[in-house]
């Protein structure tokens, strides 16, 4: 649980409050546990989980707004890096070239 609320609030210390450590302990605790490579690990994961989550949204709404309109042909989306740490750009950039293809997609329907 506390990986699950460092990733949602990026604070060791309120995400050990959040996963049932005391109030007092809360900071030392959440120091401890990022010094703890499993964690890290842990935390590493669920955040590349949710940028894969993120990347599929835009690009099923690209796909949903292409067939909208079904004469226009699906899009080509650009190939998603497999970690954000392997992106040339950032998630922004990805995003919004997934972005400008659903508004092409539309803007032709």
């Amino acid at each position: 649980r506390f990986c699950h609320y460092f990733v949602l609030y990026a604070s060791a210390a309120e995400a050990a409050r959040e996963a049932g450590y005391s109030g007092q302990s809360a900071k030392h605790r959440g120091y401890r546990l990022m010094r703890t490579g499993r964690v890290r690990d842990r935390i590493r994961a669920i955040q590349n989980h949710h940028f894969h989550t993120a990347a599929r949204c835009v690009e099923l709404q690209a796909r949903l707004a292409a067939m909208k309109n079904r004469k226009a042909p699906l899009p080509v989306l650009p190939a998603l890096p497999k970690t954000p740490l392997e992106m040339n750009g950032t998630a922004a950039e990805i995003f919004s070239e997934a972005a400008k293809v659903a508004e092409t997609s539309e803007a032709t329907g």
